[in-house]
């Protein structure tokens, strides 16, 4: 058994670890929560503006942005209020909101991260 990921430089995926914890990592993590991400609701009223805000629990694997953005459109309808989510890309806070008409980013540092 082995885990394989995506080679940058030449875009195939291939071989990267054959470790039995890295294997035992992998199949756990695509089993637990049936691998989609865990995200919680932490404020339901956002600065006081009755917009709903949501936290991705970075496990190490990052939100697919247009998944992402497309589950905000979809919570905003049912919201009705912006919605947003913060999550991890790369070594970087970041916080993807969805307005009603425009999709946006930002980015914070550690310590202004909620």
């Amino acid at each position: 058994l082995f885990t394989y990921s995506l080679n940058e430089r030449s875009g195939n995926y291939e071989i990267d670890r054959r470790g039995f914890e890295a294997v035992k990592e992998k199949l756990l993590s695509s089993l637990t929560n049936m691998g989609q991400p865990c995200i919680t609701i932490c404020d339901a009223n956002f600065e006081n503006r009755g917009e709903l805000f949501l936290k991705h629990r970075f496990d190490g694997a990052e939100l697919r942005p247009d998944y992402a953005r497309a589950t905000l459109h979809n919570l905003h309808q049912i919201w009705t209020r912006p919605v947003h989510i913060q999550t991890i890309f790369g070594e970087t806070i970041t916080i993807l909101t969805f307005d009603g008409s425009n999709h946006s980013e930002r980015t914070l540092t550690r310590e202004t991260a909620a």
